[in-house]
């Protein structure tokens, strides 16, 4: 997060003193400049895919813990229920929730009877 600050405001102030008052070293910000994404971050990637088609393929009603046991089950991925969940929330997916149980509407309810005590 730092080296991304630091490219964000290098055309306002010097790359050196930028790393300076941030407490990290230059050729650390060079390097992470040449650096390609992490192993996690295109594991991720990879993942997010799968999970997006997973949730397209269930017309966006699986959650979380669907997609999770659709991807270990059906597709053989080894991943981790919040690691989905994250994804998930990342790319703004959600499930749909089910009504709670017991709710009725006001005009389905049954007509009253009058008490006779």
């Amino acid at each position: 997060m730092m080296f991304l600050f630091v490219t964000q405001e290098k055309a306002h102030h010097p790359i050196t003193r930028l790393c300076r008052l941030l407490g990290v070293s230059t050729s650390g910000y060079y390097a992470w400049r040449c650096r390609g994404p992490s192993a996690r971050a295109r594991r991720d990637a990879e993942l997010t895919v799968r999970i997006e088609q997973v949730h397209q393929a269930s017309r966006g009603i699986y959650g979380a813990p669907r997609i999770h046991a659709e991807l270990t089950l059906g597709h053989d991925i080894a991943c981790g229920r919040k690691q989905v969940a994250r994804l998930m929330r990342v790319a703004g997916l959600a499930g749909v929730h089910r009504p709670r149980n017991g709710m009725t509407r006001l005009g389905m309810r049954r007509p009253r009877v009058p008490e006779r005590v």
